[in-house]
């Protein structure tokens, strides 16, 4: 038997020492779509391209199984799925995404299970497909709560900001809001 890792080394620079990977214990996942892109968002993000969703999640699974056999993955800890707006996917591409990440790689019982969600785009079927997925913490992107800093930030809104106490009374469940 070899003393080869089992995975691919670091590339190093001439003369310096090859290192090893720390094994990965926490998985973040990019779900690039929004309704519109802000103009301060710095993020890799695609407004309009909602046609791309499934053939994105399609890509995704590819690449995660390729991740995980060329990477060192322990039990993970924590999956964050992040963007853009992870909850404009449709139900069932999240449930089909979340269902893939848990069969694909060793998700501890009591991970933190994290999506980012705007509550514009958040209706009873998407927060049942999370919940079933293994979704246990939302992060909510709220930007504010002022409709004219949200103007300045974002441009018109179509709604009424939400409240900070309409968010606590929505969602029962573990969430974190972001402005």
């Amino acid at each position: 038997m070899s003393d080869q890792s089992p995975f691919l080394p670091t590339p190093t620079l001439p003369g310096e020492r090859e290192r090893e990977l720390t094994a990965f214990r926490h998985l973040y996942v990019h779900i690039p779509f929004c309704k519109h892109k802000c103009g301060y968002c710095d993020f890799n993000a695609y407004a309009g391209m909602d046609r791309l969703m499934p053939d994105y999640v399609d890509a995704l699974e590819r690449e995660l199984i390729f991740a995980r056999e060329r990477h060192p993955f322990q039990q993970l800890e924590t999956v964050y799925l992040g963007g853009g707006t992870p909850s404009l996917l449709p139900a069932p591409l999240a449930s089909r995404l979340l269902h893939f990440i848990r069969a694909n790689f060793n998700v501890a019982p009591d991970a933190e299970v994290t999506l980012e969600a705007n509550p514009a785009s958040t209706d009873e079927s998407k927060v049942a497909a999370w919940l079933e997925g293994g979704v246990n913490r939302l992060s909510l992107g709220v930007q504010g709560f002022d409709r004219r800093a949200l103007a300045v930030l974002a441009g018109p809104t179509p709604r009424r900001p939400p409240t900070r106490s309409a968010l606590r009374e929505t969602w029962a469940w573990r969430t974190s809001a972001s402005t």
